[in-house]
């Protein structure tokens, strides 16, 4: 903006030096002794013209059509003026002065160049299909199972040997005997019975059971509550099985530590039982022991007879003496 009202201002000031030095040559070619002359300029573009002072502002101010009035002075002479024809305008030799500031060339922000060039087509990659992972199997552990001990005989109850209880009561003491026994002794060594005298075990297990029926007290009113205090139709026998064993050699016997399970009254519990093991006549194996156990730890409720005056206490000594041959 300021470049152009620059240049416009400069061609004012030129045009209107020109137009001025037309009216003094105008004034001079009417003759002397005129004291005033007006002199009226037709622009299509002007409207009046002013010749500024050295200090005066040029102002010019457009106009759709000019007509400029010649001002005749007041005097007593009568002064003929004659319009000269009008000049061709002189053309000005003072031509506008180019602006010496550079324009700034406009600056665009920055913007991100779009390319016309038609981008190349994506060929999709191909599907990739999972290729499938076989489940890792774990192969079962096999258990570790014991070979069982080598079976070569067995050794067998012989005539004469005795298992019973001897308890007390608040009036006497009592005892009742299991006249039948059921014995399953296998073994592991020829001459089974011999080797266990030597202090050698020949033993691989023992499974021993007593018909609670079988029991005699001697005396049919304290077989009968010994009867019912083991619940002999729910739970008909005792039982002993072996577990483990131990062997004690002597000069007189061999000391044998029995491991294994009682049951009684349907429950079972873990027993260690001390035995003593002699050989006798004929090549039989005697083995004897004494093991004290609690009846109430079995769930057996002790008889009361007599009214109650008599109590069978709770504890009971089991005794057995086994004779056993090849």
């Amino acid at each position: 903006m300021y470049g152009e009202n620059h240049v416009k201002t400069r061609a004012a000031v030129s045009s209107a030096l020109a137009l001025g030095a037309l009216a003094v040559l105008l004034a001079s070619c009417d003759g002397i002794g005129a004291k005033e002359t007006s002199a009226a300029a037709t622009d299509s573009s002007l409207a009046s013209i002013t010749v500024p002072g050295p200090n005066a502002a040029t102002v010019i101010e457009p106009r759709d059509t000019v007509a400029a009035a010649p001002e005749i002075p007041s005097s007593t002479m009568p002064v003929t003026s004659t319009k000269a024809p009008a000049a061709a305008a002189k053309p000005s030799t003072a031509a506008a002065a180019p602006s010496t500031k550079p324009t700034t060339p406009a600056v665009m922000p920055n913007a991100t160049p779009v390319s016309s060039t038609t981008p190349a087509p994506v060929t999709p990659e191909p599907a990739v299909t999972p290729t499938p992972v076989a489940p890792v199997v774990t192969p079962p552990v096999a258990p570790v199972v014991t070979p069982p001990r080598a079976v070569t005989g067995a050794l067998s109850l012989q005539t004469g040997s005795r298992l019973w209880f001897d308890g007390g009561s608040s009036v006497k003491d009592w005892s009742c005997k299991a006249p039948t026994l059921n014995a399953t002794v296998v073994t592991s060594k020829a001459d089974a019975a011999t080797a266990i005298v030597a202090g050698e075990k020949a033993v691989a297990s023992v499974e021993l059971t007593v018909p609670v029926m079988s029991l005699d007290c001697d005396n049919g009113t304290m077989n009968g509550h010994m009867r019912n205090a083991l619940d002999a139709k729910a739970f008909p026998t005792i039982g002993f099985s072996l577990r483990s064993y131990d062997l004690v050699k002597s000069a007189e016997n061999v000391a044998v530590t029995l491991s294994g399970t009682l049951t009684i009254h349907g429950k079972s519990l873990p027993v260690t039982i001390p035995a003593t093991a002699v050989g006798a006549a004929g090549g039989v194996l005697r083995v004897t022991g004494v093991y004290e156990l609690n009846m109430k730890e079995y769930g057996v409720k002790p008889p009361s007879l007599m009214l109650g005056t008599m109590n069978v206490r709770d504890k009971v000594k089991v005794r057995f003496d086994l004779l056993l041959r090849d």
